[in-house]
């Protein structure tokens, strides 16, 4: 197994970074707790290190206002923006988190 930030990968999280490694796009469907935000994170460690965008949904505001959080700790405060019904917060920044209504 494949050590990540700390912590062995599942499976499907070392083939889903693999290809994203690759730069393939990926698409994670596993159920909650699982660890797709992990495969999400190093998506957004390969767009911030070729100086492109990443953008992050979630269904709800409170799983992106979550998530905002998250990333802000894992990349920085400068490298995460947020937009949702209600909140606009750094919406230029190298990774957006969103709700899913935003994005459409």
């Amino acid at each position: 197994m494949t050590l990540y930030r700390g912590f062995s990968l599942d499976p499907f999280q070392e083939e889903a970074i693999a290809a994203v490694d690759a730069g393939r796009s990926v698409v994670v469907a596993a159920p909650t707790s699982s660890g797709k935000t992990v495969v999400a994170e190093r998506a957004v460690d390969a767009a911030l290190a070729t100086g492109g965008r990443a953008f992050y949904t979630a269904p709800i505001k409170a799983l992106s206002n979550q998530k905002f959080r998250d990333l802000k700790d894992v990349f920085g405060d400068c490298q995460v923006g947020l937009m949702t019904g209600d909140q606009v917060i750094a919406p230029d920044s190298p990774t957006v988190v969103m709700t899913t209504e935003v994005l459409r």
